[in-house]
């Protein structure tokens, strides 16, 4: 096949159009609409919100179609059913809970192996925010997942310069698919405001239940209703690193000698939850390498796509090279004087040979 990259992502480009050629098919990841959702196009802009303002899912749908994936997006209400071609289900900041009916679609499609990313905002505006997502926060909570109305506050961001409310994207899970390349790195970044902590509930017996993304060690959450007056320091011992992405994945079941692998293609649920939309709009994603690797990685790995590469663009920059004063004496030596003194002293000698000659 034939492809063409701007050389800014040709290496991520040509590795993945490797790794394409072996797949069946593309990967479909449809994106929920229809409860105030991020947008799946760019609005046009207006005189109130210029284009590069409006949130959108622009920059993360170009980064999976440069892997090969297919977007679209998805209104339950209109279809009735979850497309069988349905990868991944992505809802992206909902205003507005879902209906029963959707509700049941989506639990009975988690329920047979299916995927799906959830960026759930805390209820910071009570007055866009109509409704308390109740039957979206039941579809989380049955598979061990709590999200309470709290709002993360990070007193580590106070030493890179920020105020508390930005938490501090400070530990990553060394051992998960998504996360494990961040930990070698000892990432660290300065997260946007506004972040709902991801707490561990009753976690079904054939899931696991894994911290992905925590702030770090000097955090807490408070409850918002509680954002309006002072906020009290808690307790030592409620002191801790919060966790803003989590992932649950299916189990396998215990291997039985003499028997092969059971086949977990038909029954693999996955599931990925960030406490805020931000990491996947434009405005977050167009500057931070570290949120393209964590928002593509997850989504490979719902897609069981694990091996596709999430490249961040390729910066060069000069590279200062240090030396110490014996090491700069040996250079100049050898720059100065010898290098010099063997081609004056070789020149003469060849032509002195040539005239003998």
């Amino acid at each position: 096949p034939m492809f063409v990259a701007r050389p800014k992502f040709a290496e991520r480009a040509f590795t993945n159009a490797l790794m394409e050629v072996t797949r069946r098919r593309k990967p479909k990841i449809y994106f929920l609409t229809g409860h105030g959702e991020i947008a799946y196009e760019s609005p046009a802009p207006s005189m109130n919100a210029p284009a590069q303002q409006v949130p959108s899912l622009t920059v993360i749908r170009q980064l999976l179609t440069d892997q090969g994936n297919e977007t679209a997006p998805l209104d339950l209400v209109q279809s009735g059913a979850i497309p069988e071609d349905a990868d991944v289900i992505v809802i992206a900041g909902p205003l507005r809970d879902l209906m029963d009916v959707e509700y049941q679609l989506l639990d009975n499609y988690l329920d047979t192996g299916g995927s799906m990313m959830v960026l759930l905002d805390p209820p910071l505006n009570q007055q866009m925010l109509l409704e308390p997502l109740t039957n979206l926060r039941k579809l989380l909570s049955e598979r061990g997942i709590e999200v309470p109305d709290q709002l993360v506050v990070d007193l580590g961001s106070r030493t890179a310069g920020t105020q508390a409310i930005y938490p501090l994207l400070s530990s990553f899970d060394p051992e998960h698919t998504v996360t494990s390349h961040l930990a070698l790195q000892e990432a660290r970044e300065i997260f946007s405001s506004g972040v709902r902590p991801i707490v561990q509930g009753d976690v079904p017996d054939d899931l696991k239940f894994t911290n992905l993304v925590r702030s770090s060690a000097r955090s807490f959450s408070v409850n918002v209703a509680d954002l309006r007056s002072q906020i009290q320091m808690p307790d030592e011992e409620d002191i801790a690193p919060q966790t803003l992405v989590a992932a649950v994945g299916k189990l396998p079941p215990p291997r039985i000698p003499g028997f092969d692998a059971p086949d977990l293609s038909l029954d693999n649920t996955r599931l990925v939850v960030f406490g805020s939309s931000v990491f996947i709009m434009n405005n977050y994603l167009g500057s931070s390498p570290m949120g393209q690797l964590l928002m593509v990685n997850s989504l490979n790995w719902l897609t069981e796509s694990s091996e596709m590469v999430a490249l961040p663009d390729i910066s060069i920059s000069g590279t200062p090279i240090v030396m110490t004063i014996d090491q700069q004496r040996v250079i100049l030596i050898m720059a100065g004087l010898l290098l010099p003194s063997l081609l004056f002293f070789g020149g003469i000698s060849y032509s002195v040979l040539r005239r003998r000659r």
